[in-house]
């Protein structure tokens, strides 16, 4: 696998550059499977809302699986 810190891709729906913090990228069984790490730092406890557009975010550079790690 292929593992990339702070890397920037460019969004299919957005077509602007999205910062990733930690991208996995992997071949398995002949297809590409790309996992995405988000960092976030929060006073507060993370809502729906984030989520979401974390969601989104992950639709956008095509990401498999994603994780949204935060302090709270």
């Amino acid at each position: 696998a292929n593992i990339i810190y702070n890397r920037r891709v460019k969004g299919i729906k957005s077509k602007g550059p999205r910062q990733i913090d930690i991208l996995i990228d992997e071949l398995v069984a002949g297809q590409n499977f790309r996992i995405v790490y988000d960092c976030k730092y929060y006073k507060t406890k993370v809502d729906v809302k984030e989520v979401e557009s974390f969601i989104g975010f992950l639709q956008d550079v095509e990401a498999d699986r994603g994780l949204l790690i935060t302090n709270k």
